[in-house]
C-alpha cells in the first residue's frame, strides 16, 4: 500500500509539473523577462503601386504635353507630326504622341484611328480638357479635328463605370 502511494505522490507531482511547464511556454514566462519590441522587429506595411500612373482627381496642367513643329497629313489632314518626338512608337508605327497624369495620346496608323485614353477622374470633367488638348497638340481646328477617326476611352482602375465604351470629342456633334 505504501508503494501505491509513493506513485501517486509521483504521478502527481510530474502532472502538476507538468501543468507549470505548459503554461510557462504559453506565456512566456514573468513579465520581467519579456523585452520591448525593437523599432526593427515590428512589421512595416509596405504598399506597391499597380501603375505607373495614377488617377488624380483634378486635370493636371498641359504644359506637359509636347506640341511638334513639323507638319505631316493623316486621313486628308495637315496636322503636327507627332512622330517628331514620341513618347513611344512600335514596329507597326503605332504612336504614343503625348501624355501627362490624366490622358494619353496615341495614333494607330493601320486603322487611320486616334485614341485618347482617359487615365484620371472622374471620366466625364477630363473628356473636355483632353479633347482641347489634342487639338492644340495637333495643331488643328475643331472641325479639322471632327473629321478624323477619334475614340475616347478609360481605363477600369481609374473609371470602372465607363471602361470599355467609346466616346467622342467634347465638341463634335455625334
Amino acid at each position: 500500500m505504501e508503494k501505491n502511494r509513493q506513485l501517486l505522490i509521483l504521478f502527481v507531482a510530474i502532472v502538476i509539473l507538468s501543468l507549470v511547464a505548459v503554461l510557462f511556454l504559453f506565456t512566456g514566462g514573468s513579465n520581467k523577462d519579456k523585452k520591448t519590441p525593437s523599432a526593427t522587429s515590428i512589421p512595416t506595411r509596405t504598399t506597391y503601386p499597380t501603375s505607373t500612373q495614377s488617377p488624380q482627381a483634378l486635370p493636371s496642367p498641359t504644359p506637359t504635353l509636347y506640341i511638334p513643329k513639323g507638319k505631316i497629313e493623316i486621313s486628308g489632314i495637315t496636322v503636327n507630326n507627332i512622330y517628331e518626338k514620341p513618347v513611344i512608337t512600335n514596329n507597326e508605327k503605332d504612336v504614343k504622341f503625348a501624355a501627362n497624369d490624366n490622358y494619353e495620346f496615341v495614333y494607330l496608323p493601320k486603322y487611320h484611328k486616334f485614341v485618347i485614353t482617359i487615365l484620371g477622374s472622374p471620366f466625364l470633367s477630363l473628356i473636355k480638357p483632353a479633347s482641347e488638348d489634342f487639338v492644340k497638340v495637333l495643331g488643328i481646328t475643331y472641325d479639322q479635328a471632327c473629321k478624323l477617326n477619334v475614340d475616347i476611352g478609360t481605363v477600369s482602375f481609374a473609371n470602372p463605370e465607363y471602361a470599355g465604351k467609346r466616346y467622342s470629342l467634347s465638341f463634335c456633334k455625334k
